[in-house]
């Protein structure tokens, strides 16, 4: 986007300034979340189109939801104790919310927190060995498209510690994974193992995606390479759409 020459002042407001604040939040090159890839591949042409326009234009200074969610669902899988759920918990219902919207996360996120513990016990992770995951993780080039994938543990092998799989947590409220999203979801956290965090094959069953709100547990499909050239295809129209909108 070229910056216009000669922009004055209209009624006190410096044109110039909201114009490059405007053109600072526009993102140049195409990337697109996992959680939105996957709600992508199954939206209608309209809907496909706001989630670019979305993912295009960065919003103004936004705290993110759930933290203690993620960071008590992180902690749990990785030590395999689940106490630390109540305990995040106890520390939301003691906390005393400072703003409307500090106290709307809380209470979100204590929802959300108690899901999460009515069904971990279904969640059998013992045959890996779980680690949290670094917090500046790469992106994925997709066909263009640079695709955020954050997972929240990542998971070895007990016997050389090299990492076959990992677990990705999706919370909303919003729009919950259907077979069809979260198979998409769940490839594409495998096709980052395998691109990403390991050096070796890695099987698709150990990818998973929780989806908290849905209470489900979904694990990467034997089938996933069609999956896979389709979301291959769909970031590839990302990325050509991505100059236009």
């Amino acid at each position: 986007m070229r910056k216009p020459q000669n922009v004055e002042n209209w009624l006190g407001v410096d044109l110039s300034a909201i114009l490059t604040r405007l053109m600072s939040n526009v993102r140049e090159t195409p990337r697109i979340s996992v959680n939105k890839l996957a709600e992508y591949m199954v939206a209608t042409p309209a809907r496909r189109r706001g989630i670019i326009r979305d993912q295009k234009v960065k919003r103004d200074f936004i705290v993110a939801r759930y933290q203690p969610v993620y960071a008590g669902v992180a902690e749990c899988l990785a030590t395999g104790d689940v106490s630390v759920i109540y305990t995040k918990l106890e520390q939301l219902y003691e906390a005393t919310p400072t703003s409307t919207w500090e106290l709307q996360d809380n209470q979100l996120s204590v929802e959300a927190l108690e899901l999460f513990a009515s069904f971990v016990d279904e969640i059998d992770l013992a045959r890996f060995r779980v680690v949290r995951s670094g917090q500046a993780l790469p992106r994925m080039d997709v066909s263009g498209t640079e695709v955020s994938v954050k997972p929240c543990v990542i998971l070895r092998n007990h016997e050389d510690s090299e990492t076959v799989g990992a677990v990705h947590v999706y919370i909303s409220k919003l729009f919950s994974f259907g077979d069809d999203a979260a198979a998409y979801a769940t490839t594409t956290v495998h096709r980052y193992v395998e691109d990403v965090l390991s050096s070796r094959k890695a099987s698709p069953a150990d990818s998973f995606v929780i989806d908290v709100f849905a209470r489900r547990i979904h694990s990467g499909p034997r089938a996933y390479k069609r999956r896979r050239n389709d979301i291959a295809a769909a970031c590839e129209e990302i990325a050509q759409r991505w100059a236009a909108i």
